[in-house]
């Protein structure tokens, strides 16, 4: 009885452990799948290159243009957010262009592909539009400081 028991106990120690490592890795890949992040971006690249080699070659100032801002992101988020208006709005036209290729391919990769591009130009516009204004040595309050220094005395 107690080896049926231990038989049992270690079977469904091993099935439980599988399918948490099972769960986790479908949860990182979810994770990977809500915009371009760097691991997907590669995977981008290469559908786009594969499957759109005519238009990376005609559209290649806007295919730049968006890789060079998902990198800019992913390396630099500081940067990122130092972004111009007219640097966001290349990259919107550069996405626009994009999505519109994207939507005439018509397969199932596409569309999730599309999908991501989609979310990528959403989340940009937000941070772009909720980022904080730089504070210079001007911005400061010198009286704050005077007072900081004096009481650290």
């Amino acid at each position: 009885m107690s080896n049926k028991f231990n038989i049992f106990a270690i079977v469904f120690l091993a099935i439980s452990t599988f399918a948490g490592v099972a769960k986790a890795e479908n949860a990182e890949n979810l994770d990977n799948k809500i915009f371009l992040a760097q691991s997907t971006n590669a995977q981008f690249e290469g559908f786009m290159n594969k499957k759109a080699k005519r238009f990376v070659r005609k559209n290649n100032e806007d295919w730049v243009t968006f890789k060079k801002v998902i990198r800019l992101y992913n390396e630099s988020q500081g940067q990122f957010a130092k972004m111009n208006e007219d640097e966001q709005a290349d990259f919107y036209a550069a996405s626009a262009s994009i999505k519109e290729k994207l939507d005439k391919m018509w397969n199932k990769d596409s569309e999730k592909w599309l999908e991501k591009v989609e979310v990528t130009e959403k989340v940009f516009a937000f941070l772009w539009s909720n980022k904080v204004p730089e504070r210079t040595l001007e911005n400061v309050n010198l009286q704050a400081l005077k007072a900081e220094s004096a009481i650290s005395r």
